[in-house]
């Protein structure tokens, strides 16, 4: 048998299942790679340049919401060296130097004037985030929003124990009617039953407590820089010449 009639009957092409199969592989790759194209050409540019403008419209947040306390970790252990640690940061009421007291159980900080008490929690939320020791934080808000749901499930049971009191009190006020009543003089006051949440109730038992020590030239480790720098020998012009030669 020669090449030619070889080739001829051994014929490469693809029967229909072959056919079918070779379409399947290739559907996918057809609609992947198009998409795959547009979406880093044109859809990623355009929702960067739109993240942009809208970054440019809003404007940056507002500084008492920076580093939020849900951010912070608990990981040191050890609250006797936590006092070495300061922090710095820049607020809309001027510089602040701020680190934990734990002799005075709360945060002491050092500014060239006053600061809002809104900035100082910003600035210990960043000192609790960057150190690892978010449970220095009390965190007003969280213990506000469990004071608040407390006070209404207290009113919420109030209002149902004084509705089935009131269904039950009809029955006993008809029994009694035909009895002669006496005024008590020994009455008791009750506990006044809350209704509903006053303004004195947006208020947490709790808080951070902020000592101011002084001005910023006046924090400790600016001092430990001035003494040091006061005790350093001063040597006369002779005396320096002579240890040279010494």
């Amino acid at each position: 048998m020669d090449r030619c009639t070889y080739l001829e009957d051994h014929s490469c092409e693809t029967n229909w299942g072959q056919k079918l199969f070779i379409m399947l592989g290739l559907i996918p790759v057809a609609v992947v790679v198009p998409a795959w194209i547009v979406v880093q050409l044109v859809w990623l540019p355009m929702k960067r340049r739109a993240d942009k403008r809208l970054r440019e419209f809003i404007g940056p947040p507002p500084y008492e919401r920076l580093y939020p306390i849900a951010k912070a970790v608990q990981e040191r252990e050890d609250t006797d060296s936590i006092e070495r640690n300061v922090i710095i940061d820049l607020t809309p009421d001027g510089l602040v130097q701020m680190r934990y007291s734990a002799a005075e159980e709360g945060f002491e900080y050092w500014s060239n004037g006053g600061i809002k008490y809104k900035y100082l929690e910003t600035v210990a939320r960043k000192y609790v985030t960057f150190f690892a020791c978010k449970d220095l934080y009390v965190d007003r808000k969280a213990l506000l929003r469990e004071k608040l749901m407390r006070l209404r499930r207290e009113i919420d049971e109030s209002e149902a124990k004084s509705s089935d009191e009131d269904c039950s009190g009809e029955t006993v006020a008809e029994e009694a009617s035909v009895f002669a009543t006496f005024k008590d003089y020994n009455t008791v006051k009750k506990n006044v039953v809350k209704t509903k949440i006053t303004r004195d109730d947006y208020t947490v038992d709790s808080a951070n407590k902020y000592i101011r020590r002084g001005k910023v030239a006046d924090a400790f480790f600016q001092k430990k820089k001035e003494d040091g720098a006061e005790s350093a020998p001063k040597l006369s012009f002779g005396e320096w010449s002579s240890s040279l030669f010494s």
